[in-house]
C-alpha cells in the first residue's frame, strides 16, 4: 500500500492532475452508464413497440383503402356536377337569409326556415360540396 503513496507522491503534479481528472471521468462514466443503461432497454423496447403500431397502423390504412376503393363505385365519392355555392340560393321559399359572413375558413350563414326546410337544406349544401363544420338550431322567439 505504501508503494502506492510513494508512486503518487513521486509523480509531478500535472501527471497527478491528469490521473486524477482521468480517474473521475471513469468513475463518472461508470456511475453514467450504469443509471443510464437500464433505460436504454427500456428505450429500446418503446422503439419497438412504436414501430410494431406504426406497422399496424400502415397495414390498416391499406386495409381501409382498399375497402373504400371496393365501395367507391356503389357509393360515388363525390357529386358529379356540383353545383356552385351561392348564398343567394337561400332566399327562395321556405329559406330567408338573415346574414352570410365569408371567410377564409368557408363563412357563417344565419337562415329562418321552417323545421321541415332543414334536411333539405344539407342536402343543398352538399351539392354544392360545402362542409358544414358547426350549425346550431334555435326556435325563434327563444334566446338560449
Amino acid at each position: 500500500m505504501n508503494v502506492l503513496f510513494d508512486i503518487w507522491y513521486g509523480m509531478s503534479r500535472r501527471g497527478r492532475v491528469f490521473c486524477w481528472c482521468a480517474g473521475v471521468l471513469c468513475l463518472t462514466l461508470a456511475v453514467a452508464l450504469s443509471v443510464g443503461y437500464p433505460g436504454w432497454k427500456t428505450l429500446d423496447m418503446q422503439h419497438m413497440r412504436l414501430s410494431q403500431q406504426r406497422e399496424a397502423a400502415r397495414q390498416q390504412w391499406r386495409n381501409l383503402r382498399r375497402l373504400s376503393v371496393a365501395v367507391e363505385p356503389l357509393f360515388g365519392r363525390t357529386v358529379e356536377n356540383p353545383r356552385p355555392f351561392s348564398p343567394l340560393d337561400f332566399q327562395a321559399p321556405p329559406l330567408h337569409l338573415l346574414h352570410w359572413q365569408p371567410s377564409a375558413q368557408g363563412g357563417e350563414m344565419a337562415l329562418k326556415t321552417s323545421w321541415d326546410a332543414v334536411p333539405s337544406l344539407f342536402v343543398r349544401l352538399a351539392e354544392s360540396e360545402m362542409s358544414v363544420s358547426r350549425f346550431s338550431l334555435r326556435r325563434e322567439g327563444r334566446n338560449y
